[in-house]
């Protein structure tokens, strides 16, 4: 959890870990509650961790992006198939 002088390394982490452990894609004021950090703060480093590759933003829920695709678990990777959004290779392809 972020206390109020955590280092910016550790608000990133933070989110990422609470994005891994979540069984579902959580929305902003989720996560930002989950780690007890400000919205602002986790708007701002849940950006900065799409534009460098950790996470993905799609239909205004976080999920893990192609980088960290390859910590997410088999049964994640298949429930949320981040990469039916944006392919890597690394998930199972969707069924039809």
């Amino acid at each position: 959890m972020t206390k109020g002088s955590a280092s910016a390394v550790d608000k990133a982490l933070d989110l990422l870990e609470a994005i891994a452990r979540s069984t579902t894609p959580m929305k902003l004021s989720e996560l930002a509650e989950e780690v007890g950090m400000l919205r602002p703060t986790a708007h701002r480093v849940l950006g900065e961790l799409a534009n460098r590759g950790w996470v993905f933003r799609y239909d205004g829920r976080y999920l893990p992006a192609r980088l960290h695709c390859r910590f997410l678990t088999k049964r994640q990777r298949i429930r949320w198939r981040p990469c039916a959004i944006r392919p890597c290779g690394c998930c199972p392809r969707a069924r039809t």
